[in-house]
């Protein structure tokens, strides 16, 4: 990527436009983006071995099969902070994710922000934005493992 090029690769307009990426089909490359992404392309080669083992399964959540694991849950947050996605948080049904995550086996860290009402969120961080709005993250954190087991693993 060079400056002042368009690109359609994927990755690159993910980089560059995080939840907007998917309503993008070129970008125009900054000199900030091609620094960045000469960056990320090093570090994505030098991590590779951390990932090459992972299966990808691309359609609906409840297609990920029922295994132990670590499951990190971050979806459009629900309401206005979550409608710049193509899924946005309008069409999610909120309990039935909430059920489907409580079912999982091992440990859940679900994301959300200040509208998740639909499972017993704790505030992570409230954040200071511009012209005096703010903006708050909640999670909920639940393990099968018992803490002395977790203590162990550390």
């Amino acid at each position: 990527m060079k400056v002042g090029d368009k690109s359609s690769e994927f990755l690159h307009i993910v980089h560059a436009a995080t939840k907007m990426a998917f309503h993008f089909k070129t970008i125009k490359v900054t000199p900030v983006l091609e620094r960045n992404w000469e960056i990320s392309r090093r570090i994505f080669a030098e991590n590779l071995h951390k990932v090459k083992h992972w299966e990808i399964i691309t359609g609906d959540y409840t297609l990920a099969p029922d295994i132990e694991a670590t499951w990190f849950i971050d979806p459009p947050y629900k309401g206005e902070a979550g409608m710049g996605y193509k899924q946005s948080s309008k069409l999610i049904d909120y309990e039935a994710l909430a059920t489907w995550a409580l079912d999982r086996k091992g440990e859940i860290i679900f994301c959300e922000g200040s509208n998740g009402d639909y499972l017993p969120f704790k505030t992570l961080i409230e954040l200071k934005g511009v012209a005096g709005k703010s903006s708050k993250e909640v999670m909920f954190y639940k393990s099968d493992v018992p803490v002395l087991e977790q203590l162990r693993l550390i």
